[in-house]
Parts: structure tokens; sequence; C-alpha cells
């Protein structure tokens, strides 16, 4: 009888232990890993944000030339919005992660509570800024653009940005 009393305690314990790291610090876990995520899209985008995608139509509009030096600015202008583009869907990408890492947190008002993750009010200020900053592609957004970059990783407890 004690040898089925250990194994049946074994096992319990094994399978508490499993719903306490599956359902409590794997999306934990996960949470962190995001942060990581939008600290990188972050840095790697910032000479982006801000920037304004060229016009191909003004190009197609300008007279004269060498015919190869206009092929290379339209193909230049392509590249340039390509890139803009990607940093913007990889910003809004990032962003819905976050709130579907967030919605999976259970429990989620008592880990804000202890501060281990921030307040729902915090992630939804971090989202508006992301998706903010995502929509940030036209003239003389820098500052607007480092403003919002700077708020999230503040909102979100980014650390090694302002570093």
């Amino acid at each position: 009888m004690d040898n089925l009393n250990v194994i049946i305690s074994g096992i319990s314990v094994f399978i508490l232990g499993e719903i306490f790291v599956r359902f409590f610090l794997a999306p934990l876990h996960k949470f962190k890993e995001i942060k990581g995520e939008i600290a990188s899209i972050l840095l790697f985008h910032a000479n982006n944000y801000g920037q304004e995608y060229q016009n191909i139509q003004n190009i197609l509009g300008t007279e004269g030339g060498d015919e190869r030096a206009f092929n290379e600015r339209i193909e230049s202008a392509k590249m340039w919005n390509n890139e803009l583009s990607k940093a913007s869907d990889e910003t809004r990408a990032v962003t819905a992660k976050l709130i579907s890492v967030a919605e999976g947190i259970p429990f989620y008002g008592f880990f804000s509570q202890i501060k281990v993750v921030p307040s729902k009010e915090n992630i939804i200020k971090a989202k508006k800024h992301l998706i903010a900053l995502s929509n940030s592609f036209s003239a003389n957004q820098q500052l607007t653009s480092a403003d919002r970059s700077t708020s999230i990783c503040k909102i979100l407890k980014i650390e090694f940005m302002n570093e």
C-alpha cells in the first residue's frame, strides 16, 4: 500500500507541476519573449519610423535625363517603399502578438497587481502607440516616432533600449 501511495503522490506532483508550468509560467515566459521582439523591432526599424513613402508618380513625371538613372531612381523608390511597408507590417504584427499573449495569461489582474506584467491599461496604451508608430510614415514624424518608441519602452518596461 505504501508503494501505491508513493506512485499516486508522484503522479499528482507531476500533474500539478505541469499544470503550473503550462498555465502560469509558459504564458509569462511568452510575454517576456514578445517584449524582446518589440524591443528588436523598435531598434531595427528606428531609422524607418517617421520617413515618408516615395511618390513614384513624381519620379515618372520628371522629364529628361539618362534613362538608366531614371530607372534606378524608380527601383530605389520601390525598394524604399517596400522597406517602409515591411516596417509597418512587422510593427502591426508584433502589436497583435502582444494583445494575443496578454489575453492568454490567466489571472492577468493578479499578475499585474504584483507587477509581474503591466496593467491592462498600459497594454492598451502600448498597443495604441505601436499602431500609431506603424502609421507614422509621413514627413516630419521623426520626433513623434521617437517619443512613441520611448513611451512604449517605459510602458512595457523594456529596459535595454534606454541604455
